[in-house]
């Protein structure tokens, strides 16, 4: 085994781990406060934290094992009867007759005194949320909390009350129940406190900061429409994947515009000339029907309102967003002074046919 190789060629000095593959279990799912992602293991995860934990307390490295076997058996929530080739059998029993110890036992453990100060986390911008239940909609029945959620015009801001040794933040593509699929890092940073998410940096995020020996691990979404250089940029589409169908709908004034291909996280097109409204929609919502549906309809609310961009009264002519809010752009500006010099163009007409006509009728007169 890959394990024995090591302990033979002096690569490690012990192994913990199964000898086959270990049996996991997750009871329930969500977010806490500010998109903290919560899990509750109750498998091999579970033994091996607690391993881990008993290390921080044991003068060896035996002591350590003995102690946490002996504290994973005692908890009443990892005994779930899980269905093998051979039958129903205990989840804790299986985890524990494959749990190896391999090396010396009394290696001597050194002391570390484990960091008990709270780390608060706080997530600015986020004017919106995505429920657990859209995030996970395979157990929805057993997830709880919300995701933050912000528009394009605003940026996301996550603060620490304490340095953070390292920052990460990913994108994450897809969610496969509760295991994070297709990992693309967008920012990385040390020894700070605050994490700023902006421009066109969107779709599901997650953000991994390592503060004392804490780990935080928080799941935060930003998406939608914003406008740029007369383009309509699309941003978070992944988001969408998450409970609908692909490719998704570009509605303009509620009508069908084009599509936005499958397969995508962001997508630009060109500004439709007469566009007031901008929105962009699953064909189908598939996931969400395991869920109630006047329930489904307020949690995707939220996704509704980050997906539609109001332009205000139907007009031919190219709008910009400048610092999340709607301004005129250089083409509205020539657009009015023409239509300024032509008012005094037909102002000049009507005075002149004016002064022609007075002319005929003194003249007949």
């Amino acid at each position: 085994s890959l394990a024995a190789a090591m302990l033979a060629k002096g690569a490690a000095i012990a192994y913990l781990g199964p000898s086959r593959v270990d049996f996991e279990l997750i009871s329930s799912v969500g977010f806490g406060d500010n998109g903290l992602l919560k899990v509750d293991f109750r498998g091999a995860t579970l033994l091996y934290a607690t391993i881990l934990k008993a290390a921080l307390h044991s003068e060896t490295l035996g002591d350590a094992w003995i102690n946490a076997l002996k504290l994973y058996y005692s908890l009443k929530e990892t005994h779930y009867e899980v269905s093998t080739p051979r039958g129903w059998e205990d989840l804790a029993l299986l985890n524990l007759l494959q749990a190896t110890l391999l090396g010396d036992p009394a290696i001597p453990l050194p002391k570390t005194e484990a960091s008990k100060s709270k780390v608060d986390v706080s997530v600015n911008g986020a004017q919106y949320s995505v429920s657990a239940k859209l995030v996970f909609p395979e157990e929805y029945q057993m997830v709880e909390g919300t995701m933050p959620l912000a528009s394009l015009n605003q940026q996301l801001i996550v603060r620490l009350s304490r340095p953070a040794k390292e920052v990460v933040v990913c994108r994450i593509y897809t969610y496969a129940t509760e295991f994070l699929i297709g990992v693309e890092k967008v920012f990385e940073d040390s020894y700070t406190t605050s994490i700023v998410i902006g421009g066109n940096v969107g779709g599901i995020l997650r953000v991994a900061a390592i503060v004392g020996n804490n780990y935080i691990h928080l799941a935060l979404a930003r998406a939608g429409l914003a406008i740029e250089n007369n383009k309509l940029k699309i941003v978070g589409l992944d988001l969408l994947k998450l409970f609908s169908s692909e490719p998704a709908a570009i509605l303009v004034n509620g009508k069908l515009y084009t599509i936005a291909p499958g397969g995508l996280t962001s997508y630009t097109i060109t500004l439709p000339p007469t566009a007031s409204t901008i929105a962009v929609k699953p064909f189908t919502y598939y996931q969400v029907l395991a869920i109630d549906p006047s329930e489904a309809e307020k949690l995707l609310q939220p996704i509704e309102k980050v997906f539609t961009l109001e332009l205000g009264k139907t007009a031919k002519w190219r709008v910009e967003t400048v610092g999340g809010k709607l301004g005129f752009s250089e083409a509205i500006r020539e657009h009015v002074e023409t239509m300024g010099v032509l008012a005094s163009l037909i102002a000049l007409l009507v005075f002149i046919e004016a002064v022609i006509l007075f002319l005929k009728r003194k003249s007949l007169s």
